[in-house]
């Protein structure tokens, strides 16, 4: 194999890697848009309560 045959050989896998890392990363996005919707319709439409709690339930010092 020549050199020119292994410059393209390796430029073929090195755009399938990163169209791999794409489809990967585009799938993280969604589910991260899946989660903050799943929130956001258990905390209700327009609760404007402040938080009590962190998120790992730790009670937020000054509120009740």
């Amino acid at each position: 194999m020549s050199e020119h045959e292994q410059l393209l050989a390796a430029l073929h896998q090195q755009t399938q890697a990163m169209q791999a890392l794409t489809q990967a990363v585009s799938e993280l996005a969604q589910s991260n848009r899946d989660m903050i919707d799943y929130l956001a319709h258990q905390q209700g439409e327009g609760d404007d309560q402040e938080p009590t709690t962190y998120l790992d339930g730790t009670p937020v010092v000054g509120r009740r």
